[in-house]
């Protein structure tokens, strides 16, 4: 069995702890320690989550861009599997053009004045 090293910590503080678990070896392992009924519901939970982050990432729209509907990302949601690596890397432009349109029009005006100098 191999224990795996798992770290976390607070927004408010700088203190990192790690502790140590076994989650076995492999989905037969996992099983036979946890039952098939715990895995399982492990595996939902995840699951859901990775697919809520998809819909997210697909929400995200541009300006200009046209909303996606319910209809197309039902087809995404159905073509998608667990842990499949579908995200797209961002460039730095498309990061940046998002960081400005989340601001007020002043804040951009700001922003973009201070780069101009």
């Amino acid at each position: 069995m191999t224990n795996q090293i798992i770290k976390a910590k607070t927004a408010d503080s700088d203190r990192v702890v790690r502790v140590n678990y076994d989650f076995g070896d492999s989905l037969k392992d996992a099983i036979a320690r946890f039952g098939e009924e715990s895995v399982f519901s492990g595996f939902k939970a995840s699951a859901v989550i990775d697919i809520q982050a998809l819909i997210r990432r697909h929400l995200k729209t541009k300006q200009g861009e046209k909303p996606i509907t319910d209809e197309q990302l039902q087809a995404i949601v159905s073509t998608w599997k667990p842990r499949d690596k579908t995200r797209t890397k961002k460039s730095a432009s498309d990061k940046v053009t998002d960081l400005l349109e989340s601001v007020s029009e002043e804040e951009r005006l700001a922003i973009l004045e201070k780069l101009t100098l």
